[in-house]
């Protein structure tokens, strides 16, 4: 297979949900990723678009996004949904496509509105209706005989298994908010966002990073299961909204358009665990993409992970005894935020401005997915 290439990687800021992106559908927000990533690029090379999305309107949200941006309707556009993995497997998806020849400049990325999300029921004749007779809070992601849990008591069930305390948890969240302020005024992700107009100010940074938070203010969050849960507001990231994208393509891009790439993409895993242990995911979708390169922890500069919870970082550095120093330098979701679909690519964009920033050269960006699935990329980031 040929190499390929990651030339752009752009996302708007991150809303809370009913925050600053409130009123922003989510083909509006990807399709302001997409004019970015083509400054300087002729639409019509673009062969494909795969975006993912997790809980909009249905339909195929990448055409929409695609013509919302007025963009030439001869190209194709595909939607997805692999929930909070759905941002790296579209680009997995593109991967393939290139590197089998199929086709030379694609972008891939994803997009969410948890803000707009439409209210869903069961249908009168459908059995669940009896259990579940109101508005739904979420999809089904396993059969009840294996455990259909949230991902809020997965993250319990995660805590239990490595006996992470409830003030372990909140110290690490504590930890990826000062990663980030940091980054944050060093700029090292600026050159990803794609401002915002919102109203008559221009959004550049994201709703969650909160400058004031203490130990103090974390210990006072209310658990958000039964009472003696471990996982609060402030060890769990909560909803958000925000698109993402990347521009992917073979060596004939550089010479076509002059663009540099920034990272070469060198292989994806994907895998299944136990639906009650979903934020276990990453665990065991690195060490398969170690496997198959026959590469040790040793060799990675650092990983991105996307942290939907404190315990899916903190049971991934006790299960591989990866350092915590080299996971999510800049700080992660529990500070950024988690539109769902969007993270995927946006990890994948803070991996490579992370290395980049440190002179590292091998990455890995990992998700656990709803259902209990696992996802990674392994990227070499070019200088």
């Amino acid at each position: 297979m040929k190499p390929v290439f990651i030339y752009k990687a752009k996302r708007t800021p991150i809303g809370k949900k009913n925050g600053s992106l409130k009123t922003f559908l989510p083909e509006t927000l990807m399709s302001k990723v997409l004019l970015e990533l083509l400054n300087g690029v002729e639409p019509t090379a673009v062969d494909d678009v795969i975006i993912a999305n997790a809980v909009g309107p249905m339909g195929n949200i990448a055409r929409l996004s695609w013509l919302e941006a007025g963009l030439p309707i001869t190209t194709s556009a595909t939607s997805i949904d692999f929930q909070c993995g759905g941002g790296l497997k579209a680009v997995e998806y593109a991967y393939y496509q290139i590197a089998c020849s199929a086709h030379t400049m694609v972008i891939a990325g994803g997009t969410e509105s948890t803000s707009l999300e439409p209210s869903r029921e069961y249908h009168d004749n459908d059995p669940r209706k009896v259990k579940h007779p109101h508005r739904l809070t979420r999809a089904q992601f396993a059969p009840e005989c294996l455990g259909d849990v949230d991902m809020l008591t997965g993250a319990q069930n995660t805590a239990l298994k490595y006996d992470l305390s409830r003030k372990m948890m909140d110290d690490y969240a504590l930890s990826s908010h000062l990663k980030a302020i940091e980054a944050q005024s060093k700029g090292i992700f600026t050159p990803l966002i794609v401002p915002i107009q919102v109203g008559d100010k221009t959004l550049t940074s994201d709703d969650s990073i909160r400058p004031s938070i203490t130990s103090r203010l974390l210990s006072r969050a209310k658990p958000l299961l039964e009472p003696d849960s471990r996982i609060t507001a402030g060890n769990a990231c909560l909803m958000h909204d925000g698109a993402a994208g990347l521009l992917i393509g073979d060596e004939t891009v550089q010479l076509r358009y002059g663009l540099k790439p920034i990272a070469r993409i060198m292989g994806f895993s994907s895998i299944g665990c136990d639906p009650n242990l979903s934020p276990l995911g990453p665990i065991h979708a690195v060490q398969k993409l170690l496997e198959a390169f026959t590469m040790g922890y040793d060799s990675i500069d650092m990983i991105e992970i996307n942290e939907a919870f404190s315990a899916k970082i903190l049971a991934f550095h006790h299960a591989t005894g990866y350092p915590l120093s080299k996971i999510n330098t800049g700080g992660g979701a529990l500070a950024y935020g988690h539109p769902y679909a969007a993270s995927g690519a946006i990890i994948l964009g803070h991996l490579i401005e992370n290395l980049s920033q440190a002179g590292g050269r091998f990455g890995i960006a990992a998700l656990g997915v709803a259902g209990g699935q696992g996802i990674s990329c392994m990227i070499e980031v070019l200088s």
